[in-house]
């Protein structure tokens, strides 16, 4: 077993002896990784051509003779591997139950937003105001709807990325536009998370008509386990993140902070079910209601990353 980290993102990685493979790409920041053979592993030539640094490894390294005036690497860390340049990690300047529900609240977010609500919202308008021709807006405007719902699904996704890499505001993703296959790869993870961890309850109720013990006891499995297989899902970016030993043992060694995710992220979906009651016939508080849906998934998102963010030790998530 080789263990190393990602220079980019310090994400600790284990991969079994012998490795075939000359690149991989790192689970948590997509950063492409090159890995040397172990003949070359303590290549000088490697250590200096800007692809691969051997101190990322936790491998014992070679004794070599000092140079005259040698370089000091920098400490050891507690795993015996030496630790990267620090990344920069944004601070919040106001207190963090404020400040969490500024997070869209930046350029990309609130473009992101906009082409997620306002863009549906116009073709609706424009195929009513056609009359007997909106049939000729609304067949492709049904087409564009899907792809903005793809959209807003990896855009939520990598929400919960960045967050975990320590991002405090909606991340700007314009530059990196997702192709087709990306954005239904998202969409893929989240409806298998949905099928393993909140379909069971809405099958029960659906065929049993029932909303007693058993159903009561799906629901609480679907609440418990469906933002943590998620979020193990989008950072291991496999289905491995579904697997029961990899979240059961997570959610225990983090119970009391997991638990108050849990607890607040339900209060936000509480308050937006009252706000949904109060707008009931009304189109305009209607509207307001769906960016305030929105508003709060990209706000769970990122409280969820940054659930990651700050106690990825304790989850213990090598890949």
């Amino acid at each position: 077993m080789i263990k190393f980290r990602c220079h980019n993102c310090n994400q600790k990685i284990a991969l079994e002896k012998p490795c075939t493979a000359k690149k991989i790409r790192c689970p948590r920041c997509k950063a492409i990784i090159i890995l040397p053979t172990q003949a070359n592993a303590n290549s000088p030539e490697d250590s200096h051509n800007g692809e691969f640094d051997t101190r990322l490894f936790d491998i014992a390294q070679e004794t070599k003779t000092p140079n005259p005036a040698p370089i000091q690497p920098p400490p050891l860390t507690a795993l015996g591997t030496f630790e990267p340049q620090p990344q920069h990690i944004p601070t919040r300047k106001l207190p963090w139950l404020i400040d969490i529900f500024l997070y869209p609240i930046s350029a990309p977010g609130l473009t992101a937003l906009a082409i997620i609500i306002l863009i549906p919202a116009f073709i609706a308008i424009a195929a009513k105001a056609a009359g007997p021709f909106g049939f000729f807006i609304a067949i492709p405007g049904f087409v564009i709807n899907i792809l903005i719902g793809l959209y807003a699904f990896w855009y939520l996704c990598q929400c919960i990325r960045e967050s975990a890499l320590g991002g405090i505001r909606a991340p700007d993703m314009l530059e990196n536009a997702p192709g087709l296959g990306e954005m239904g790869n998202q969409f893929v993870n989240l409806a298998a998370c949905w099928v393993c961890f909140i379909a069971p309850a809405l099958i029960y109720h659906v065929y049993a008509k029932d909303t007693g013990p058993v159903f009561w006891m799906l629901v609480v499995y679907a609440v418990i386990f469906f933002p943590m297989g998620l979020l193990a899902v989008l950072m291991f970016d496999s289905f491995t993140g579904l697997n029961p030993l990899v979240l059961i043992p997570s959610i225990f060694s983090t119970l009391f902070q997991y638990m108050g995710l849990l607890v607040f992220a339900g209060a936000l979906i509480a308050a937006f079910v009252v706000l949904v009651r109060l707008a009931t016939g009304n189109a305009i508080l209607e509207f307001i209601t769906v960016v305030a849906a929105i508003y709060l998934l990209m706000i769970i998102a990122h409280l969820l990353g940054r659930f990651f963010w700050k106690y990825q030790d304790k989850l213990n998530w090598e890949v």
